[in-house]
């Protein structure tokens, strides 16, 4: 497969600061930087021009941004598949109606809320205390939002799967699942949290016919490679389809890579750092060079 001219999918951190400690996070250590309204829109303009398919707006926590309600605006206005990714927790009254106001005008908002379980016990074990991610989901649903649930499946969590599903089914249509994977900064987490591939292979199996009987989808990663894949079970796509832009403006080859920086659009174009020779090894390595380096 050749690699795309330009990339097909862009994330923007609009933040590095969160109000969770989730303990298999891999945007350690946290700086806490916020983006500037300037470098979000060179970002946009950078990333326009590139004319990339798939844009995330993503953090950190990105509503905990003071501007993030005119960052979601703009990225509406300049392109058609915008995806905010949230941990569903920092969402106030004047952020529901920034977002109630983009699907009176676009007819769409897409947000992924990450959320391990329903039961506020076990999803605390993993994402610390975040129970105000469900009544925001509720609310993001009642406006129309298109609400992806995003869940990591832990030994803490997989035995409340089936029913987190079951009981956000009214709010959300699409489920993704993630397996734990050891990345650079945070070793050890697949030894720590992770489950056996027995137990997974048994989880996909009833998540794909629950998703059947409630007319939700559930995404799973059944072609899993623990060493060459992602959590999600896709290909790596680090620097082959996707980009990774910071508030500082550095740019990444992926958001797992978080040490990895590959230019900056301060001092040089996206199309000049796509084309750059800083991201050849990461496009050389065999392996997902997370998993190796």
């Amino acid at each position: 497969m050749s690699r795309p001219r330009t990339p097909l999918f862009g994330t923007v951190n609009v933040t590095t600061m969160c109000n969770l400690d989730c303990t298999y996070c891999f945007m350690q250590p946290m700086a806490g930087e916020y983006m500037s309204a300037s470098d979000f829109a060179r970002a946009l303009s950078e990333l326009e021009q590139s004319k990339i398919f798939f844009l995330n707006i993503s953090g950190g926590e990105p509503f905990l941004h003071p501007a993030i309600g005119d960052f979601l605006k703009l990225a509406h206005q300049k392109f058609h598949h915008v995806m905010t990714l949230t941990n569903g927790t920092c969402l106030s009254s004047k952020h529901i109606e920034t977002i109630d106001e983009i699907i009176e005008v676009h007819n769409r908002f897409n947000v992924q809320v990450s959320l391990d379980s329903i039961d506020p016990i076990v999803n605390s074990r993993t994402r610390t205390k975040s129970s105000q991610a469900f009544s925001n989901i509720r609310k993001l649903s009642s406006l129309g939002a298109n609400v992806i649930v995003a869940t990591v499946v832990t030994r803490h969590n997989i035995d409340s799967i089936c029913r987190t599903i079951e009981e956000l089914a009214g709010y959300a249509k699409y489920f993704h699942l993630m397996t734990v994977q050891d990345v650079r900064l945070v070793d050890g987490i697949e030894a720590d949290l992770g489950v056996s591939q027995l137990e997974q292979d048994e989880l996909w199996r009833e998540v794909e016919s629950l998703g059947e009987s409630l007319d939700v989808r559930v995404n799973t990663p059944l072609n899993y490679d623990g060493e060459r894949g992602c959590a999600s079970g896709a290909p790596c796509m680090a620097g082959f389809s996707h980009i990774v832009i910071d508030p500082s403006l550095a740019v990444r080859p992926c958001d797992r890579l978080v040490d990895v920086v590959v230019g900056s659009l301060k001092n040089s174009s996206l199309e000049e750092i796509w084309n750059s020779t800083e991201l050849h090894p990461v496009l050389q390595s065999e392996l997902p060079y997370c998993r190796t380096h």
